[in-house]
């Protein structure tokens, strides 16, 4: 999922198995426990992770919060797992097993106790006037187009750069498919995307067309499809969704739900959002005007929604 750095090639091996793995087991769960930590701070030190502990129902680990605690293994171990090794994992056991599959002898080089820390980096930033994110977005563009904004780094295959030219192009074409299909300013779209260069396009090219995108969870499993599209229906009710986009997998189950989110009006596979912004005048977009809608996934209880503004 990253490349290798220089602290990861001199990454200590102990020789001696036994060893390597009770410190392996310990500082796992002390990764998860700091992750736990900070996701829940009201519960903090009132939550123990074991080896058998559920992730999702014990622990409150979601989908999200599974990508940060994907990153943070991969950091502390120095090892690349297969996306599915996180997103099918039931238990820190399942991680620990796929930790001895694909990392038999590597063990941290950093104390258990700091394991776990956030670490920051420094990068150029858009100046105060900037008050929304696609200000910073126009910003960026102008000055550094074919600057690399990101790289998507996929399970498998080489990493998927992203300039800042490319995402202004790409959000563009998403603003001009939803207006051209009558989507007005204000209105909600939920989007339920796999991680993916897709879905930054489909979350600010909502923004560009003057609506509000409200992230879904995409489900763990494949085989939880269905059922975990029906625990989202109280997320696209709260937040009177109009409009869903998702991918060519969820179409068939997404489209039943059209019958149980009364304001929700259509699916879209987000192939469908591309379209040419010839001649379309944008909304304006101020900074107190809602960026997005942000939800808990509801596995621990139902979905409770927040409403944020680009200025926050």
């Amino acid at each position: 999922m990253r490349a290798s750095t220089q602290a990861d090639r001199e990454t200590p091996v102990l020789q001696d198995v036994g060893a390597g793995q009770s410190r392996m087991d310990a500082a796992l769960l002390a990764i998860i426990e700091a992750l736990v930590s900070e996701l829940h701070p009201a519960r903090s030190g009132a939550i123990a992770a074991r080896l058998d502990s559920s992730l999702d129902k014990d622990l409150g680990i979601d989908s999200l919060a599974r990508t940060e605690l994907a990153l943070r293994i991969e950091r502390a171990f120095g090892v690349s797992l297969p996306e599915r090794a996180i997103t099918e994992a039931d238990t820190p056991g399942d991680l620990l097993r796929a930790l001895a599959s694909f990392a038999p002898h590597a063990v941290s080089a950093l104390d258990v106790a700091e394991i776990g820390a956030p670490t920051t980096s420094s990068a150029e930033a858009a100046p105060k006037s900037c008050t929304t994110l696609l200000a910073v977005l126009e910003w960026h563009t102008q000055r550094h187009p074919e600057r690399r904004h990101l790289s998507w780094l996929p399970s498998e295959g080489p990493p998927q750069p992203l300039t800042f030219a490319e995402l202004r192009g790409r959000v563009d074409a998403v603003a001009a498919a939803l207006l051209a299909k009558g989507r007005a300013a204000g209105t909600t779209v939920a989007i339920m995307l796999p991680s993916g260069i897709e879905y930054f396009a489909a979350f600010l090219g909502v923004q560009r067309a003057g609506g509000i995108p409200v992230p879904l969870y995409p489900p763990a499993r494949r085989s939880q499809l269905e059922d975990h599209l029906r625990r989202q229906v109280s997320i696209l009710r709260n937040a009177e969704a109009e409009l869903l986009v998702t991918y060519a997998e969820a179409l068939p189950f997404a489209r039943a739900l059209v019958v149980q989110a009364p304001r929700l009006r259509a699916v879209l596979d987000v192939e469908d959002l591309s379209a040419a912004p010839t001649g379309l005048v944008f909304p304006h977009v101020a900074s107190g005007d809602i960026a997005f809608l942000q939800y808990t996934s509801g596995s621990t209880g139902d979905p409770k929604g927040v409403v944020l503004s680009h200025a926050n």
